[in-house]
Formats: C-alpha cells, sequence, structure tokens
C-alpha cells in the first residue's frame, strides 16, 4: 500500500502553524442554531481533560438516558460525540496535509451546546512529515519514516481520547473495545463529511495504514472506498467497523411521526420494515445498501438545490448530518 500522498499534501500551507490555522480551522463551520432543541451543554472552547472534568460526558449521557436510550447505547454514543471530532482532526491532517500531529496534552475542543465536540484546536502539537515533505527541515518538525508518522500521530489520538472512553464506560456496562471502534471509524471516516478537499484513492490509502496502525485499541475497522455517482461524481464512503448500537433502541414507525419531504422521498427509496434499523453507513449493512443511501442524500441535494445566478452554479447545502457544505459545478445540470 502506498503512502507517497505523505509528501505531497493536498491542502498547502507555509507550516505546520499555518495549516492548523488556515485548513484545519476552515474545515468547521461554528453554528449553534438549533432551532427549538433545548440546548444541552453550555458551548464554547475548553481544554479536553477540562471538559472531562467538568462532567460533561456525564452529563449528556445522563440527557440521552432520559430520552429514552439505554446506558450502554448512551455510552457508545457519547464516546462518538466526544471522541469522533478529535479522530477526525488527527487523520485529516495525515490524509489532506501529509502531517502526523502528535498532541495528546495540546487538544482544544468546542463543544456544541447539542452535547458534542464540533471543531478541535491542535496549537502547539509536534510535528511529524517524511523526508520528501515541504516542511522536512524547517524549526520543532520532526523528520521520520511513513509508518512512523502515522504511529506517532495515532497513538498519540490513543492517549488523548482515553479518558473520553473510560469516562464513557463507566456509565454503563459496555465493551471497551466497542468504544474505541468508534474512534477508530471516524479516524477513518476523516475525509467523509467535508468539502475542503476531495478524496483520493491514495488519500484513502493513508487513512486505511493509520487506522491499522499495530497496537491500537479499535477491534474493527472501517472500509474506505469512493463510488461513482452520474449526478455528483466520485464519491468517497465510509462504512464503519464497528456499531453505535442505535438500532437497539426502539424507535417510531413510520405512521408515528410527521416526516419532511425529503424523509418522505427517503423511506420510499427505503422502505422501513420489521428488522433491525441500522444506521445508513452501519457494518452491518451490504456494501451495495450503504452506498445507495449515502448515494441518495447527495444526488437529491444536488438536484434540488438553489440555482445561485451570480456563481452560476449549484449549491449544495448540507448532508444528511446537517453540517457539510459542499459546491457543485454547473456540469451536473438543473
Amino acid at each position: 500500500m502506498s503512502l507517497s500522498s505523505l509528501a505531497t499534501p493536498a491542502l498547502a500551507a507555509d507550516t505546520p502553524a499555518a495549516w492548523l490555522a488556515e485548513q484545519l480551522a476552515g474545515r468547521y463551520d461554528l453554528d449553534p442554531d438549533r432551532g427549538d432543541e433545548p440546548a444541552l451543554v453550555r458551548p464554547g472552547w475548553t481544554g479536553l481533560l477540562e471538559l472531562i472534568d467538568a462532567g460533561v460526558i456525564e452529563e449528556v449521557h445522563g440527557r440521552l438516558v432520559a430520552d429514552g436510550k439505554p446506558p450502554k447505547v448512551a455510552s457508545t454514543c457519547s464516546a462518538g460525540r466526544f471522541g469522533a471530532a478529535i479522530a477526525e482532526a488527527i487523520g485529516f491532517g495525515l490524509a489532506a496535509g501529509g502531517a502526523g500531529f502528535v498532541t495528546p496534552e495540546h487538544v482544544r475542543v468546542h463543544v456544541h451546546e447539542g452535547g458534542w465536540v464540533d471543531a478541535v484546536e491542535l496549537e502547539g502539537a509536534r510535528t511529524l512529515v517524511v523526508g520528501d515533505h515541504p516542511w522536512a527541515g524547517q524549526d520543532g518538525v520532526e523528520v521520520a519514516s511513513p509508518e512512523e508518522v502515522l504511529a506517532g500521530s495515532v497513538h498519540a489520538l490513543v492517549e488523548a481520547c482515553a479518558p473520553i472512553v473510560d469516562a464513557c464506560r463507566s456509565l454503563a456496562t459496555v465493551g471497551r473495545a466497542g468504544l474505541w471502534n468508534e474512534i477508530g471509524d471516524s479516524l477513518g471516516s476523516s475525509l467523509a463529511y467535508q468539502d475542503r478537499v476531495t478524496s483520493t484513492p491514495a488519500m484513502l490509502a493513508v487513512l486505511d495504514a493509520a487506522v491499522r496502525v499495530p497496537g491500537v485499541p479499535w477491534s474493527a475497522t472501517p472500509t474506505l472506498r469512493i463510488v461513482h455517482s452520474d449526478v455528483v461524481g466520485p464519491v468517497h464512503v465510509a462504512q464503519k467497523g464497528g456499531c453505535c448500537l442505535a438500532y437497539t433502541v426502539d424507535q417510531a414507525g413510520d405512521d408515528d411521526v410527521d416526516t419532511d419531504a425529503d424523509l418522505r422521498a427517503f423511506r420510499e427509496r427505503f422502505p422501513v420494515d420489521d428488522g433491525p434499523r441500522y444506521c445508513g453507513t452501519c457494518s452491518f449493512r451490504t456494501p451495495e445498501d450503504c452506498d445507495a443511501r449515502r448515494l441518495f442524500w447527495l444526488e437529491r441535494e444536488v438536484l434540488l438545490a438553489p440555482w445561485d445566478d451570480s456563481t452560476d452554479a449549484l449549491l449544495l447545502v448540507a448532508d444528511e448530518t446537517g453540517n457539510w457544505r459542499h459546491a457543485v459545478p454547473t456540469e451536473t445540470g438543473r
């Protein structure tokens, strides 16, 4: 498996500090608006350890249980809510910046009022790059082999997220590996829900190698692939290796909830049956089913997106999670 893209970062900057300030920070859209939903926690920037010491994870876990989630589901969900963004930041640095940011003690997170981390800062992190990287030779940048770049950053991620996993495990009878799987899946999915850079096979090779670094605590790894859509072109799909257990929660039937036009169209394409209701990228789905569900949302958003006469382009507003912005060329058609 080639790791050549570590020497040719897709997103450039003059220095590691500039890359973190421009490219990583540019990945985030800190929008506090949640409509009429009540805030679960006070939003803002904090150190990761301070967040844990303040009992925020316990508070969010308790709210999820109060909303009907079994404790082990709430713990697994919380591991993803608080660890996913950190894993994605490290993976984004590797895949798009060609750099390993070694930063267990320098992680700062922005907590969304809905009860999850929605942005990460890695300022002050040690930086590892291969010898052919543009930053090689700069002050404070360490040169290492491709394997050492991956291992250094991934093991630092594990060190940073270990207190999150410990906190989530203390709140329910749940396996440690299942909680870590949420972190590993998020590392592998670092490019799947962003629009800063187009995913390439070489970049996915870096992420695939990262989730398989020897000694990682997750027991399952995501499957990363690029599939083709006639509407939007190549699409990166990341199918989870683990499971968040959300399918074990009783959910309202089709006739029990109000649905908007998008969800009605989705259910016409993918009818709800009596079986488990897995997430769209769940490891229990077939690859074909997972791909079809991912493409449905992207293609629908393109075909129904408003036309912007000032740029002569289709504007795609958000993915199914509501937090991905993307511009689509006019060749896709109105």
